[in-house]
């Protein structure tokens, strides 16, 4: 409400939220995308744990992240001398370290993805350094587009047997335990189906 009627402070917050955000996003990128590329690239026993690091990481609870910060940015920790407790600095270096593994998780896996006749490829091409990784990353991009239709249209097709079988079963009713269990799922995909027809 305070939004449409145009309040000059929610506003002001807005912005603010959305310019850290923003700023914290492409630092993440900027970092996060190579990180995940050299550990996709690096030998087995290191990119595994990498991998094992990165995921890890990626469940990091914000809480954790923020009593860390506090302790570290307060006037008695060790970075109290920057005088960045309370600030939009501080706020990008929270969600920096947030969204860091994340974006490094998801490019090593989709780089480890890619057949190895694209790295191959690549190096048969004579493309090194960051050239190699935008057009890994790209092809990795490519693929993954193409598994999240087949999926969608899997999942698509799972949603209209579930929903013939509930149609024709309507009058019945359940004979055991597993089809009084499968009803919940079934008027869910019934839902789902007639929102998207």
């Amino acid at each position: 409400m305070l939004i449409a009627r145009g309040d000059a402070e929610v506003w002001r917050v807005t912005a603010v939220s959305l310019q850290v955000s923003a700023v914290a996003l492409l630092l993440a990128v900027a970092a996060g995308l190579p990180t995940g590329y050299a550990f996709a690239i690096a030998p087995r026993p290191v990119a595994a744990v990498g991998s094992w690091v990165l995921h890890t990481l990626t469940a990091l609870p914000t809480v954790v992240v923020g009593l860390a910060l506090y302790f570290a940015f307060s006037a008695a920790g060790p970075l109290g001398w920057m005088d960045l407790l309370y600030t939009r600095t501080a706020m990008v270096v929270g969600q920096f370290i947030l969204a860091l593994p994340i974006l490094a998780a998801i490019a090593l896996t989709a780089i480890r993805s890619l057949p190895v006749a694209a790295h191959e490829t690549a190096i048969t091409l004579g493309v090194t350094g960051l050239r190699r990784m935008r057009l890994l990353l790209v092809e990795a991009r490519n693929r993954q587009r193409v598994r999240l239709l087949a999926h969608e249209r899997g999942v698509d097709a799972r949603l209209k047997i579930l929903i013939v079988n509930a149609e024709r079963h309507d009058d019945a009713a359940p004979q055991s335990g597993h089809d009084a269990f499968s009803e919940p799922l079934l008027l869910v995909a019934g839902v789902v189906h007639r929102r998207g027809a």
